[in-house]
């Protein structure tokens, strides 16, 4: 069952979504019943806005079900424009799904190759994200969640506790 904010970032409806979080009647991180959060359902429905607005305010960009987070869920459905604006908002480019697929990983595996040569480019020059940001207008980044190297050997490490047992 999915929330009423994931049924508005699921149609791209700003103006409701908005409305919602200021009434605080749904935390912007919650889940639904597949473990999907709003910024995954707007990244997968490719709602450029939404997504915009929901990183803005301070949505999670690393956390979905199976791992699957909303940078997985944009690759998936071939949107660069969205893939961007998660980069410029500071996703976690070494996330990984249970199945320990980063982002770059899936790009390749979905056959993307806009996404796959954008994400080489980023991970090479991270001087470009600036440059990024300054062009989706996300100049203040909003970054609640670790998306360090420390921060994926611990995902790994816990996915290695899962296989063992």
């Amino acid at each position: 069952m999915s929330t009423r904010l994931h049924d508005c970032c699921k149609a791209g409806d700003i103006k409701a979504a908005s409305e919602i979080i200021k009434k605080g009647t749904h935390d912007i991180n919650v889940h639904d019943m597949h473990g999907r959060t709003p910024l995954g359902c707007a990244a997968f429905f490719g709602h450029r806005e939404m997504v915009k607005f929901l990183v803005l305010n301070g949505a999670c960009l690393h956390t979905g079900n199976m791992g699957v987070t909303p940078i997985h869920r944009a690759i998936c459905r071939n949107r660069i424009d969205i893939v961007k604006l998660l980069v410029a908002g500071g996703c976690n480019l070494k996330a990984k799904t249970h199945d320990r697929e980063t982002p770059l990983d899936w790009a390749k595996k979905f056959g993307r190759k806009d996404i796959v040569d954008f994400l080489e480019d980023i991970e090479a020059h991270h001087e470009h994200l600036t440059d990024l940001r300054k062009e989706l207008g996300i100049n203040e980044i909003i970054d609640n969640f670790p998306s360090s190297d420390e921060e994926s050997k611990k995902v790994d490490e816990m996915l290695d506790s899962f296989e063992s047992a």
